[in-house]
């Protein structure tokens, strides 16, 4: 009996061993779970804290990059090759013949005229016009709005600010929207750097992305 009960203990002594160790070893698996825990917790928020540091720094840059724009307008659907081999001295002359604007000598200064680099696709490259004077944008620009049917060599012709890719991308995005505001002939302009501003039944309503737009013309001009 002695014998048996001894064998028991010893059995028992074992299991204990082992569940102790088992207990040990689930115990130090848990705390390395925790600890991965923590440092995914801790890269979760250094990944944020990157992220929101990468988009201050894309916006800082493309507000750079607008404003050594802030000089430039962009000619759109201008045949290649049709200001010949001097582009600076053909728009000089074109730009204030074709838009009826008034100068001291019939010339408007520039400092720079290229085509815009990129993919080439079913329409020419933008022409991309560095103005000398700051003043000569906004005549030129309010001078294009005038001017109906604006063209050269039998293609018509677009006169717009030279602005970024990410600021373009966003202004197209509102498209739809602007298009329902003129059908309806609803007022409305499009502020710097893409803003659109709706005056609607004596009251102005700006947006700053194109959903909350359509929204408000789904909603409010049915």
């Amino acid at each position: 009996m002695e014998q048996k009960l001894s064998k028991f203990s010893d059995t028992l002594d074992k299991i204990t061993s082992r569940l102790d160790d088992q207990s040990k070893r689930i115990g130090e698996a848990e705390q390395r779970v925790s600890n991965v825990e923590d440092q995914l917790a801790t890269m979760e928020q250094r990944l944020k804290e990157m992220e929101k540091c990468s988009a201050g720094m894309a916006q800082r840059l493309d507000e750079g990059e607008n404003r050594s724009r802030r000089d430039n307008i962009r000619i759109l659907n201008f045949k290649e090759n049709a200001e010949g081999n001097n582009s600076i001295q053909f728009f000089e002359s074109w730009l204030p013949t074709a838009l009826g604007l008034s100068t001291a000598k019939g010339r408007i200064k520039i400092d720079r005229a290229h085509r815009s680099f990129g993919p080439k696709g079913n329409r020419p490259p933008p022409v991309i016009i560095k103005l000398h004077n700051s003043r000569d944008k906004m005549k030129i620009l309010s001078a294009a709005k005038k001017v109906q049917n604006l063209e050269y060599a039998g293609s018509p012709i677009y006169i717009a600010q030279d602005l970024s890719l990410a600021v373009r991308e966003k202004r197209r995005s509102f498209n739809d929207v602007c298009q329902k505001l003129l059908d309806k002939k609803i007022r409305f302009v499009m502020r710097y750097p893409a803003r659109l501003v709706v005056n609607y039944r004596g009251s102005e309503h700006t947006f700053e992305n194109a959903y909350e737009a359509q929204t408000f013309v789904d909603g409010s001009l049915e």
